[in-house]
């Protein structure tokens, strides 16, 4: 079953299969729940699976420019009371375990059980904040560059030049 849910005037979209304990898969970073196609119906044997767009995501809009990690917590706390349910096990990957996190802070006694993907318990360090945000500048520098000239072999020269600068990988 696919439906939405409303949050502050945003349409929530979200699917829920199977039956049995519940398991919320939830996205990471400039994914949506369709990530989860392949394992949806593997789990949904035993399992009532739920999925969700969050903010910004998939067939769910944005809410403002920024969404905090609480905010998408909120949103996916909202889906699962709109489906009337009380106890769950999340599993979150990358961006998506920081959203698990923040929901188990903010709804500790709703938790069942707790899944990290590809993600982390810690807060991100200097370094990481840094050159996370380098790729995104580098990627709107190659955009713009490869718009320009129209040449494909412009984004290959910028991946290779940001990779020997940046990281030395080259």
């Amino acid at each position: 079953m696919q439906g939405f849910v409303n949050y502050k005037n945003i349409r929530i979209h979200f699917s829920s299969e199977g039956k049995g304990n519940v398991v919320v898969l939830i996205h990471g970073f400039l994914e949506n729940r369709t990530m989860w196609k392949d394992i949806v119906p593997i789990l949904a044997k035993k399992n009532r699976v739920i999925t969700i767009d969050l903010l910004g995501h998939g067939e769910t809009d944005c809410l403002g420019y920024v969404h905090t990690m609480e905010e998408q917590a909120k949103v996916t706390k909202t889906v699962l009371n709109h489906l009337k349910l009380r106890k769950y096990t999340l599993i979150g990957h990358s961006m998506g375990g920081y959203i698990a996190l923040a929901f188990a802070d903010l709804f500790p006694k709703t938790i069942k059980g707790l899944c990290l993907m590809n993600s982390t318990y810690k807060n991100d360090d200097d370094e990481l904040k840094l050159y996370g945000l380098v790729p995104l500048k580098w990627l709107k520098a190659t955009i713009k560059t490869l718009l320009e000239c129209h040449l494909q072999t412009c984004l290959v020269k910028q991946a290779e030049l940001f990779l020997n600068q940046k990281f030395k990988m080259l």
